[in-house]
């Protein structure tokens, strides 16, 4: 669950402005300017904190309603819910999606798919030590086809496990640490909204592509 670590920062900082208070306090330095910008930062912290929150129970809120989403507000939306750890981890992610792009779908599904694709960089690049993380994010149209490509350069997928990636049970993680669920789901989610999901290993990593019919 990544909630814990969207936490631990704003957590971090309501414990330093606690010791911050009372050390000031005792040696003098706490006046009604001091109060203010004090209250306007633990303030700053809460609020983090509760638009987590909101953004944690719109996404795993059972809802099986197809509806019509920007893909651009999504895909941010998913970027909000991981941006502390992967700021923790230094990975970039660079999203080339024009705003007008809309798809249809259930939504919070369609975030899984997103979340499961990035995570999985996410931990390969931890595995595999690299330098200059980045991930990127881009989508256009032709016609009524939209194509979703999300690439990283995290050393790729295994060429013994890139044909069987979306299969229950495929893992490239070592024992234990890998479910072999989580690209399957997102397959599955894929095509129920009539599309393809591929993947492919180019320039250091992998690169998935996913084609949906408008």
């Amino acid at each position: 669950m990544l909630l814990p670590h969207q936490w631990k920062q704003p957590l971090n900082a309501l414990t330093m402005y606690s010791d911050l208070l009372h050390s000031d306090f005792e040696e003098g330095n706490v006046d009604k300017a001091y109060i203010d910008d004090m209250l306007e930062g633990v303030q700053v912290q809460i609020d983090h904190m509760t638009t987590t929150l909101g953004e944690f129970r719109n996404f795993f809120r059972p809802n099986s309603t197809v509806s019509t989403f920007e893909l651009l507000k999504l895909v941010n939306s998913v970027l909000f819910l991981v941006k502390d750890e992967f700021m923790k981890n230094s990975i970039t992610v660079d999203v080339q999606i024009d705003k007008t792009i809309t798809l249809e779908g259930n939504e919070n599904e369609f975030k899984h798919l997103i979340l499961n694709i990035i995570n999985n960089a996410k931990d390969a690049f931890n595995e595999q030590e690299i330098k200059g993380r980045n991930i990127v994010i881009e989508a256009s149209q032709d016609g009524d086809t939209t194509q979703l490509n999300i690439q990283d350069n995290a050393g790729g997928i295994p060429e013994n496990v890139i044909a069987h990636i979306f299969e229950a049970n495929v893992t490239t993680k070592e024992a234990g640490k890998g479910t072999g669920i989580g690209l399957y789901m997102s397959a599955q989610i894929v095509e129920k909204m009539n599309g393809t999901i591929t993947v492919v290993n180019v320039d250091d990593g992998a690169s998935f592509t996913i084609l949906l019919k408008v």
